[in-house]
């Protein structure tokens, strides 16, 4: 793999993918690997395994056993994020930085400088603020509590955007988004705009504070969108820093 070549949309990102790799813990190395030349053919990566395709299966080698466990060199739990709940009102807009595979595929594809990777929307129960999002993890419309949506352990950096004007219509979008938990609305991994029974994350509170009279994309929603290859015009979180409706009032790193 020392010669590899990554293209997106016709142009050369190799270098791009290398800085994402290196980013990774723990990061695999094949330089004493005894393996035979091979030509792999697929590379399979999730949350808990990598899985590496040949065209023919390879012959038998003799070699030394190679193994790694989760855990054996555990690295320093991550510093927590300085906040306060009583920071965070009805209707803030959080967007992260996710540390998942699937954030970081999300960012490292349709990178723009100061890209997130998911959002979300803060609604208070007994005093205490949660955060409504569609998950794409639990595939439905969730309510959790702040504390964990922003866990250092599963998220790099955070920005909290506030809605201007009369906080009765922040809170009024809070209440919508919360409809959607309710109603246990399922996540929208097509990202199908047309689709009136399931939501992305971005797509809900879209349209949770378009409920609530405010309308986030204005009369230039066209700017705030992204064309994505086989699935149209896609609402990213980082999209959503823009919006002249809202102010930044917290950044978490």
């Amino acid at each position: 793999m020392k010669d590899m070549r990554v293209r997106v949309n016709g142009q050369d990102q190799t270098g791009a993918f290398r800085e994402e790799i290196k980013k990774l813990h723990p990061l695999l190395d094949f330089d004493n690997f005894p393996l035979p030349p091979l030509s792999f053919s697929e590379l399979h990566v999730n949350d808990s395994a990598v899985r590496l395709s040949t065209r023919t299966p390879p012959k038998a080698v003799e070699g030394i056993p190679w193994r790694y466990e989760k855990g054996t060199f555990p690295l320093p739990p991550p510093e927590p994020f300085k906040f306060s709940p009583e920071q965070f009102e009805n209707g803030d807009i959080i967007l992260v930085n996710g540390k998942s595979w699937r954030s970081k595929a999300l960012t490292f594809f349709f990178r723009h400088p100061g890209a997130f990777s998911h959002s979300g929307i803060v609604r208070k129960a007994g005093g205490a603020p949660f955060v409504v999002h569609a998950s794409p993890e639990s595939d439905h419309v969730e309510m959790e509590p702040l504390e964990d949506f922003l866990s250092p352990l599963e998220i790099e950096e955070a920005a909290v955007y506030r809605l201007k004007g009369e906080k009765i219509d922040a809170e009024r979008a809070s209440r919508e988004a919360w409809k959607y938990y309710l109603e246990e609305t399922p996540f929208d991994g097509q990202f199908n705009k047309h689709d009136e029974h399931a939501l992305y994350c971005t797509e809900l509170i879209w349209k949770a504070c378009r409920s609530a009279g405010i309308y986030l994309l204005g009369k230039e929603r066209a700017s705030f969108l992204t064309s994505v290859p086989f699935y149209g015009n896609v609402l990213f979180p980082s999209g959503l820093r823009s919006n002249p409706l809202q102010e930044q009032v917290m950044f978490l790193e």
